[in-house]
């Protein structure tokens, strides 16, 4: 945690903390100081014309100092190995499930609960349904799967089976789009089976219902649905992944 001395505020992030801190020291300064800073403005008064050229003066460099600052992240960002930061004892110590657990006992098991969203939107809405509820029912720090840079891909906490990891001990690996979009149609084929539990549960009202029976059908195109294909959908919800589980290094000091 990190404490704001001024005020004694606390944050899990130095990032956020920082930026707590240059309102907060300044709004906390003594009385004597601000009359003082006002008594000596006072000797100068300025013009409302005066007040827009500097605020407009303002904007521009805080516009330049925020595009410098993303520029001097991005570049950092690259050269940080982030592999060997989220490997790091501290970082694994907050983990307490694999991507492969959270997925069969977190994703899976709420299929069944975004069935009406792919019903009454699309395949690729319930898609993203299930993995923003999971993810906004996990803790940022033990979420099995991140990412940092839109072009560097995502990262999961899994079990490796491979030479240098034959403990099968969980570590942090790097995984490529065709791998994320393994998972993904995994998670399809679960809505798929969502469906088929849905229809043997309604058969008797549907071969005795017009109108069931014509949403079943429509129903199984919103499941099968052949009018996009797999790639389109799942850019969709890598899209949307990024958004939900992007990382700033910075949370890691």
């Amino acid at each position: 945690m990190y404490n704001c001395d001024t005020c004694s505020s606390q944050f899990n992030y130095k990032y956020n903390c920082d930026r707590h801190k240059l309102t907060c020291n300044f709004l906390h300064s003594s009385i004597q100081d601000n009359v003082k800073e006002l008594d000596d403005r006072s000797q100068n008064i300025i013009t409302q014309t005066d007040m827009c050229l500097l605020m407009q003066d303002m904007m521009r460099r805080i516009d330049k100092l925020e595009k410098e600052n993303r520029s001097y992240k991005q570049l950092y960002q690259r050269k940080v190995n982030v592999i060997e930061l989220l490997n790091t004892p501290s970082q694994l110590s907050k983990m307490d499930i694999t991507f492969s657990v959270w997925f069969m006992k977190v994703l899976v098991p709420d299929v069944k609960n975004k069935l009406s969203v792919v019903f009454e939107q699309s395949l690729s809405d319930g898609l993203i349904d299930v993995f923003t509820t999971a993810i906004s029912n996990t803790e940022l720090d033990k979420l099995p799967i991140r990412v940092f840079d839109k072009k560097n891909g995502f990262y999961i906490y899994n079990i490796t089976r491979d030479n240098e990891n034959s403990t099968n001990t969980p570590k942090w690996i790097k995984i490529n789009t065709e791998k994320l979009y393994s998972y993904l149609r995994r998670l399809t084929y679960y809505f798929e089976v969502a469906y088929k539990d849905w229809y043997n549960e309604n058969i008797e009202l549907i071969n005795n219902n017009d109108e069931m029976i014509d949403k079943s059908a429509l129903y199984y195109l919103k499941i099968n649905d052949i009018r996009i294909s797999d790639q389109t959908r799942f850019n969709r919800v890598r899209q949307k992944l990024h958004t939900l589980t992007m990382t700033e290094v910075d949370n890691f000091y």
